[in-house]
Parts: C-alpha cells; sequence; structure tokens
C-alpha cells in the first residue's frame, strides 16, 4: 500500500492512495482523501503522525486499524517528494504488512511456555523461566529467518 499527504496543508490530508492501500486497509480513494492519516489509520494520534513525518527516513514498526475496526500490524515508510522548487510538497508513504510476523511472534512465545512447562521448569507470570531454574537451551529463529525458512520451503523443526 502506498499514499501521499500534502505536506502545506493543515492536518497533512491523503491526496492520493493506491489500489493495495483500499485492498488492505478497506477505505476507498474517496473515503481517503482528505483525510489526515491519524483521523483514518491512527484513531487519532496525531503526536504520532507527527513524529512519523519528522524524525525524518527510517522505518517504523507500528498498529494501524483498518474500516473494519481491525487491528493490523504494519511497517511505515515515509519519505519526501519535492517540487521543482526544491521545497517539500509531498509525503509519500509506503506500508507493510506484518501481520504474518507478529503471528508467528506470539506462537513462539507460547511454544517456549509450553516448552519450558513440558520440560518442569519453573516459570514466572510473564512466561519466562524462573530466576535459578535449570534452563534447557532452546534456540529460536530469528524473524528474518523464520520469513527466509518459510519461503524457502524448509521445515523449521529440522534446525
Amino acid at each position: 500500500p502506498l499514499a501521499l499527504l500534502d505536506a502545506n496543508a493543515k492536518g497533512r490530508p491523503f491526496t492520493y492512495a493506491n489500489a493495495a492501500f483500499e485492498a488492505f486497509f478497506g477505505y476507498s480513494e474517496a473515503e481517503t482523501i482528505g483525510r489526515s492519516p491519524a483521523a483514518l489509520l491512527f484513531r487519532g494520534d496525531e503526536p504520532l503522525v507527527q513524529r512519523l513525518l519528522s524524525e525524518g527516513p527510517r522505518r517504523w514498526g507500528l498498529t494501524a486499524w483498518g474500516k473494519d475496526g481491525e487491528l493490523r500490524h504494519i511497517e511505515v515508510v515515509v519519505g519526501e517528494a519535492r517540487g521543482v522548487d526544491g521545497r517539500l510538497s509531498h509525503w509519500v508513504i509506503a506500508f507493510s504488512d506484518r501481520g504474518e510476523i507478529e503471528r508467528l511472534r506470539s506462537e513462539i512465545e507460547s511454544l517456549k511456555g509450553l516448552a519450558a512447562s513440558s520440560l518442569g521448569l519453573r516459570v514466572d507470570p510473564a512466561g519466562q523461566p524462573a530466576r535459578g531454574a535449570q534452563q534447557a537451551r532452546v534456540e529460536v529463529p530469528s524473524p528474518d529467518e523464520l520469513h527466509a525458512d518459510r519461503h524457502s520451503g524448509r521445515v523449521l523443526h529440522q534446525r
């Protein structure tokens, strides 16, 4: 999903949203144009949008809400578009779906707790082995390794 924001208008409203934006968030172009990202995606969190736009180009892991009211885990990258005179005219925002990564991360945490309990380890309320408890070494791949493994066809438990 990709969108443009007017850098010179109050509230930094959307001026463009592509079809992928509509498919992902559920808002048609007509529902999107003229509205601020804070109002549309971030439940009125204007300070968050201001930080996104003022802290320069970087990746942000955030949560946003779609038209259906469902939470979406996203990564946002913000860039600048300048006119021929060099002045900032638009913000370009690219969104990436991080839902699967978050689902896998949650599943791993659940499996860690299950592994600890099946090994008879004492766990604290957060599901971590209790301090001083004998711990078996459980190696958990990074999210990038999980993503690579999923697309390479290898089975994770064969590590």
